[in-house]
């Protein structure tokens, strides 16, 4: 007797994220977040069930601290997992469909984090100062203009000597959607009030099924950026 198989609900559905033909950023153009929303919709393919592992090792090793702003939290996993470890914690995302998710698992986790629907091309209107800034995948879907914009946000918010953790795909990521960025790329968007720490080789963890088995690769760069 066949295995029943069992009809996928609305968070098992691919994303436009997931297709190969999705036009996504480029140096003219951003993501419109109306795009996002709809992914949030579903489950978009960088949704995972925790935080992304290289943000817990940062956390692990003390490399994030203090009062915290995770820009483009989405449903809110990393903030989530920094706040379980004790930090101080804001996170701000465009979507209205993720935050209210991210707020529902914070509820039913009993950790007390900010979640925020913002524009994370705004951050001076915040009008607060952070230790620390994550940003796991949101400066990748923005044109140059928006870029700059969010590089001179998280200046604005961010104290002296306080760390901007970045993780963008790289130019080896076959993922559609986000735009790829080289070493020398970040360096150039940076070089003006900041020092590039460091900038290693990573991969955003995505839902199994959803990457290396359709050939698509999550390859990314880990930056730790000082604010000078």
């Amino acid at each position: 007797m066949s295995e029943e198989v069992k009809p996928k609900t609305a968070v098992d559905l691919p994303t436009e994220f997931d297709s190969t033909t999705f036009i996504g950023a480029s140096a003219a153009n951003s993501i419109a977040v109306s795009r996002f929303e709809e992914a949030y919709r579903s489950r978009p393919p960088w949704d995972i069930d925790g935080p992304q592992p290289h943000f817990a090792r940062l956390l692990g090793t003390g490399l994030i601290q203090g009062r915290v702003l995770d820009v483009g939290c989405g449903t809110g996993e990393n903030a989530l997992f920094f706040a379980s470890q004790g930090l101080h914690v804001t996170g701000l995302d465009a979507s209205a469909v993720a935050i209210d998710r991210a707020q529902a698992k914070a509820r039913s986790r009993g950790l007390s984090v900010r979640f925020i629907q913002g524009d994370a091309l705004r951050l001076a209107a915040l009008a607060e100062t952070f230790d620390t800034v994550t940003d796991s995948g949101l400066l990748h879907v923005f044109s140059d203009q928006d870029m700059e914009l969010l590089i001179g946000g998280v200046q604005a918010v961010l104290r002296p000597a306080g760390l901007y953790w970045l993780m963008c795909f790289s130019e080896r990521a076959t993922f559609p959607g986000p735009r790829r960025l080289t070493q020398q790329h970040i360096t150039t968007l940076f070089k003006d009030g900041w020092q590039i720490r460091s900038i290693e080789h990573a991969r955003f963890e995505v839902i199994a099924g959803r990457a290396e088995d359709d050939g698509k690769i999550a390859a990314a760069w880990l930056a730790g950026i000082e604010r000078l």
